[in-house]
């Protein structure tokens, strides 16, 4: 798991060059975002969720690459090229030249350098945002083998992976992303109440430990370093909700 944009922007960018260049871009995102090619919704969030990637990318380059950051900022906006002109109807054949040899060398220098200064700037940050995100891959394949309904598994999912990008994000975009994805899954939850009511005997486990785990977050935020799990507010704020 890449702990800088730019480096997830090169997972994602490794996962499109290496499919087929026959099939259509709708089909190459499907893939890349894990969703059905019909789920309109998803792609589409997952094009804005690179793009919310290429800005912090070029941000995170101006803050920590060294000297000129014209070199380690040509291939990301080679990738926003690719991004902002290509075609969903269209074969990756037709655009994948945007990701040739050179912009994915170049782009794989950036990772490294972000990577560096990344862990130089705040070190311990990394290693409990990675843990965080292995909690939540783990939360993520509960949900997905629970006996919920598909309704709920998806609003968990989507819940889940709002918290997984904001994390990605935080280095750059500070608690403002992190407080934001909070407040929307908060949002989420409450407004969704009754269909979570419905199934509360299997749905308890994952709002609480959605809400546990937010809770660490929040703590995150408020220490900048150790992560301890701690009574939430989020807690107090959701749970009272279902009872």
């Amino acid at each position: 798991m890449k702990n800088n944009p730019a480096g997830v922007l090169l997972e994602k960018m490794m996962a499109v060059k290496a499919s087929d260049h026959h099939l259509p871009m709708t089909t190459i995102w499907a893939s890349v975002f894990k969703c059905d090619v019909a789920d309109t919704r998803e792609i589409v969030g997952g094009l804005v969720m690179l793009m919310e990637l290429i800005k912090d990318a070029k941000a995170a380059v101006r803050a920590y690459a060294p000297g000129d950051p014209k070199l380690f900022l040509a291939p990301i906006d080679r990738v926003e090229m690719f991004l902002t002109t290509h075609h969903l109807a269209s074969q990756l054949g037709s655009y994948v030249g945007f990701l040739d040899a050179s912009t994915m060398t170049a782009l794989e220098i950036t990772d490294h350098i972000l990577q560096l200064n990344f862990l130089d700037e705040h070190p311990g940050a990394t290693k409990d945002v990675r843990d965080f995100i292995v909690t939540l891959d783990n939360i993520l394949e509960e949900c997905l083998a629970s006996d919920l309904s598909q309704e709920l598994k998806d609003l968990f999912v989507m819940n889940l992976e709002a918290l997984r990008q904001a994390l990605l994000r935080f280095r750059v975009g500070g608690e403002a992303v992190l407080q934001s994805a909070l407040d929307g899954v908060t949002g989420s939850i409450v407004r969704n109440k009754d269909s979570i009511k419905n199934e509360y005997e299997i749905a308890e486990e994952f709002v609480s430990k959605t809400a546990g785990f937010m809770g660490k977050i929040e703590d995150l935020m408020n220490r900048g370093q150790n992560i301890v799990a701690l009574a939430s507010p989020v807690m107090n704020v959701l749970l009272p909700f279902f009872r």
